[in-house]
């Protein structure tokens, strides 16, 4: 699944580089950032985890989405 994501941010990030830097295929990339770090975040609540890196990379996958909504925008 991860390689999957990592896979579509790249396709993603060469297509925008071709297309003079498309601001909404960026937002795609750092949506798509937001995604494999929340999907981090759940599997380290599943495995036990701290609560503290449970919280941050969620958090952190919070971030990447509300940075590519004001991209998108």
């Amino acid at each position: 699944m991860r390689f999957l994501i990592i896979l579509a941010m790249v396709i993603l990030l060469i297509m925008a580089i071709v297309n003079d830097l498309d601001i909404s295929l960026l937002s795609f990339v750092i949506a798509l950032g937001g995604i494999g770090s929340t999907i981090d975040g759940i599997e380290s609540f599943y495995h036990k985890a701290k609560r503290k890196v449970v919280l941050t990379e969620i958090g952190s996958g919070i971030v990447y989405f509300v940075i590519s909504i004001f991209l998108f925008l």
